[in-house]
């Protein structure tokens, strides 16, 4: 799981079309999802490795 901003409970895994500076700034489109759009498996149950993760946000 991934905390975007400690002051708003954006907790999930995070879309992006990419971004230039950070997933942070202001500028860059975001979506972020809990559930599978398709099947609506809650994706947290189904991702538990690290080995899906492509990049962390330190």
């Amino acid at each position: 799981m991934l905390l975007l901003d400690p002051n708003v409970n954006e907790i999930g895994f995070v879309i992006t079309s990419g971004y230039g500076i950070s997933v942070n700034d202001e500028k860059t489109m975001r979506m972020v999802v809990n559930y599978c759009p398709f099947c609506g498996q809650k994706l947290s149950d189904f991702y538990k490795s690290d080995n899906y993760v492509q990049e962390t946000i330190g």
